[in-house]
């Protein structure tokens, strides 16, 4: 079982810091697209970074409400 999801990039063409102070900006969708899994399969995780991002997921889903499937810590294989 696993979860895939994707977003387009995006090109800011006019106003990339002016959005900071609310105010608005030109941006344009591009064909390049950035694709995240996530699975139950956690020995694939290729570092502690890897590790925490599914961490923070789980964690946000579980706060939503959201039971997608179970993680666990690829150094101890504790579920967390």
């Amino acid at each position: 079982m696993f979860l895939q999801v994707s977003a387009p990039g995006k090109a800011m063409l006019i106003g990339e810091y002016a959005v900071l102070e609310s105010y608005p900006a030109v941006v344009a969708a591009i064909n390049c697209y950035a694709t995240a899994t996530f699975s139950q399969d956690f020995s694939s995780a290729s570092s502690e970074f890897v590790q925490k991002a599914y961490e923070q997921t789980l964690l946000f889903f579980k706060s939503k409400g959201i039971l997608i499937f179970q993680f666990y810590n690829i150094n101890t294989r504790e579920k967390i």
